[in-house]
């Protein structure tokens, strides 16, 4: 796709601060993008009946495989992590595989995902506990909001179709003994190691660390904050180009992209 500069037209007379508002407003133009035969591209329901909030990964087929939580509720309800296909530059979209299957009374829901050097897809999946202990205050109001849930590393070597869970390789804290979740693209350094994001609620505020991979995303370690300047909210500065740079970076959404 490509985007067009709408150029503004152009008042050289202006002769009333009511002629010159006029003037902007019918000079404020609408750009929208084009797709690549010129065409504005045209909205679809691309997987109904659930609430997606997708994180996108591009195989190397060229395949665009969509992860999404399964259900038609922002987690509070009982889901799986699924992930969709699109072979035809996102036009259609057929499930693939299930890459978090639920446990009774939990969801998961909150993903990273991303490529493995080797070509591995790989999702770290988070999620809530309706399960409370007797005495335990719940995180948050509602369904589902008993507890944050620890995340697990799911792989799958064939596009999303079969997947392998481990449950107890991702570190479930970050420093300072808070729960964390991962969000957002899971992406490899310069040095081939993989990084990703984890938010977490703190008493000082939210915080938001990069967690580092040496193995090809089988073991998780050296957790660095983004900005330990600002444990209210990280806003790390605009990065230098290759650089990694925290994205909405609070309690709801933190993400990493490479500034390419």
């Amino acid at each position: 796709m490509s985007s067009e500069t709408c150029p503004a037209t152009p008042s050289a007379m202006l002769i009333s601060i009511a002629y010159l508002t006029s003037v902007a407003s019918a000079a404020t133009m609408r750009c929208y993008v084009k797709t690549s035969d010129g065409k504005r591209p045209k909205p679809i329901i691309a997987v109904d009946n659930v609430c997606a909030w997708p994180n996108l990964t591009l195989l190397r087929d060229r395949t665009i495989i969509a992860t999404i939580f399964s259900k038609p509720s922002h987690g509070q309800m009982e889901g799986d992590v699924v992930c969709y296909a699109s072979r035809d530059g996102g036009k259609t979209w057929r499930l693939r595989g299930i890459a978090a299957p639920h446990e009774p009374r939990t969801n998961r829901m909150n993903v990273a995902a991303g490529l493995a050097r080797n070509g591995d897809l790989l999702v770290l999946a988070s999620g809530w506990s309706d399960i409370a202990r007797p005495g335990q205050k719940p995180l948050g109001q509602g369904p589902f909001r008993v507890e944050i849930l620890a995340p697990w590393i799911c792989r799958s070597a064939d596009g999303g179709k079969t997947w392998s869970v481990n449950k107890r390789s991702f570190p479930t804290h970050i420093p300072g003994g808070y729960k964390c979740v991962p969000f957002g693209d899971i992406i490899a350094g310069h040095d081939g190691k993989l990084r990703v994001a984890v938010y977490s609620g703190t008493k000082a505020g939210d915080r938001v660390y990069v967690y580092r991979s040496a193995d090809d995303g089988k073991t998780w370690v050296d957790p660095v904050p983004l900005d330990p300047s600002r444990p209210k909210r990280n806003r790390p500065a605009p990065p230098r180009r290759g650089q990694m740079a925290g994205r909405r970076a609070n309690r709801r959404s933190a993400s990493v992209r490479l500034n390419r």
